[in-house]
């Protein structure tokens, strides 16, 4: 169940959702049920604001904010490692979220995308960089997909 806590959280119920979710969880039924849970804590004491995954293990990160694309980005970075991919969803223009990119630098920006982080206009419902999987991250993903999976199951019952 999807409980919205802050404003950024209107955000998942956009186009850009759906769009991300076809591209990451293929039409396929042995991709379904997927799980979409909000603010959760992983192993590592950090919060994630959105996390879709399946019962085949496959998670997809977004961090959702208002506003900061540098900021966004960073909490991105962090938590990074325990999700196949990994998205900086911000409520901006995309014009002036390719302006703040541009601020930031080539060098950092090179960084953000060799790390697979996809990033997304949710004002504009564009997916500007698709993130991509990188196999490293395996093995910290599954504490948080178990506990995930085990929440949805306490609550089914």
């Amino acid at each position: 169940m999807i409980v919205v806590r802050f404003t950024e959280d209107l955000a998942i119920f956009e186009d850009w959702l759906r769009e991300l979710i076809q591209m990451h969880f293929s039409p396929s039924w042995e991709h379904y049920p997927l799980n979409i849970s909000t603010h959760v804590q992983t192993p590592y004491g950090r919060e994630c604001d959105l996390i879709i995954s399946n019962k085949k293990g496959t998670s997809v990160l977004c961090e959702l904010k208002d506003w900061t694309v540098k900021d966004t980005l960073q909490q991105v970075i962090v938590r990074r490692p325990c999700f196949d991919f990994a998205y900086a969803v911000i409520n901006q223009p995309t014009y002036q979220i390719l302006n703040m990119l541009r601020k930031m630098g080539k060098e950092r920006l090179e960084r953000i995308l060799s790390l697979g982080i996809g990033i997304i206009s949710s004002r504009d419902n564009v997916i500007l960089v698709r993130s991509y999987r990188i196999k490293k991250h395996a093995k910290e993903l599954i504490p948080i997909i178990g506990e995930i999976l085990k929440s949805e199951l306490e609550s089914d019952s």
